[in-house]
């Protein structure tokens, strides 16, 4: 699935830049990312698949593995770089699905690419437009390209839903049952409410002996110690620096919008009573236990009835479309420029 959120790790303030071979980089200089930041990655019948798409699919799982890993690794690197060629196939096969949109004269209504944008803000960044706009910069992304970005994501919907959705029966039994699989994906995110606990540990520590590998070191020390029975409120009132360390660090009843997007996601996915961590923030190394969790409303089924019904349907025709994608590819010149 093509992913449309911009790449701003902020357990804080701060944020990570994605280079154009899919790794991350804390300290690469300026001028660095600017000579690479249009370099092509794969031409597709002449079309081409820039590193600023790339990164800008990329970011989000970047985002949640740079928090996940902050030692690195070899497993870290490893899930990156996965997950960046699944990224690099999926916009070939959006080109070769838009060069066959173009061959037949296909149209997409300006007014459908504002609304799936509209969507877009109003989902990922509460409404906030003006912090969208900031997070197209951060990308070297101009609202022209993000505006073309999502064009595309619509002809391709556009496509299969033509050639192989058209004809597929769902009974209603089946788009209920996809509703009551799918409900809590599709649930209106911002009524969303979460309690945990935090400890905040100092990347950068006081002392001069120490170092930021010594920090990492005890946040994993700290972590141990509570897997093994101490008490996550005492510690984090000896060892974090966070806001609310002298309440046994503990934050109730956020909202999500309260969080930074990216350490909203990890919270609201992290399991119940377990801790997940050390996560990597601007400055710091974190500890999280989720305590409670309220998921926001669903929408009701007679609103969504007809998404369910393309879900199905898209579904059944997975294998046709496949086989067809695949007798497009036999037939494109497809180049690679990153091997």
């Amino acid at each position: 699935m093509l992913r449309s959120i911009l790449f701003s790790l902020s357990l804080g303030v701060s944020s990570i830049s994605v280079t154009s071979i899919g790794l991350l980089s804390t300290g690469s200089p300026a001028g660095a990312a600017e000579r690479v930041v249009d370099r092509i990655v794969a031409t597709v019948n002449g079309r081409v698949i820039t590193s600023n798409e790339v990164n800008f699919l990329l970011a989000p799982y970047a985002m949640q593995l740079s928090a996940k890993f902050p030692r690195r690794g070899a497993e870290f690197t490893k899930e990156l770089m996965q997950y960046r060629e699944e990224t690099i196939k999926e916009l070939i096969d959006r080109e070769l699905i838009l060069h066959n949109f173009d061959e037949l004269g296909g149209q997409i209504p300006e007014q459908a690419v504002d609304q799936e944008i509209n969507d877009q803000i109003a989902r990922l960044y509460d409404g906030n437009r003006a912090r969208f706009i900031e997070e197209l910069k951060k990308s070297n992304l101009t609202l022209r390209s993000f505006r073309d970005l999502t064009r595309r994501k619509l002809v391709v919907q556009a496509m299969r839903s033509s050639k192989f959705d058209r004809g597929v029966a769902v009974t209603p039994s089946e788009a209920r049952a996809e509703y009551n699989k799918v409900k809590s994906e599709i649930r209106d995110i911002s009524g969303d409410r979460v309690t945990y606990e935090k400890i905040e540990v100092k990347r950068i520590p006081d002392n001069p002996s120490l170092t930021p590998e010594d920090q990492l070191d005890l946040a994993d020390e700290l972590k141990a110690r509570i897997e093994k029975g101490e008490d996550f409120k005492k510690l984090a009132e000896e060892y974090s620096v966070g806001a609310n360390a002298e309440d046994g660090g503990v934050w109730k009843d956020l909202k999500r919008s309260d969080l930074a997007p990216g350490f909203a996601s990890i919270v609201f996915d992290a399991p119940i009573g377990k801790v997940v961590g050390p996560l990597e923030g601007p400055g710091k190394y974190v500890l999280i236990k989720v305590l409670s969790r309220k998921d926001g409303p669903a929408p009701p089924f007679s609103e969504v009835r007809e998404d369910m019904e393309n879900r199905v349907k898209a579904r059944k025709s997975a294998e046709p479309f496949k086989r067809w994608l695949d007798r497009q590819r036999k037939r494109a010149i497809i180049r690679r420029k990153d091997k």
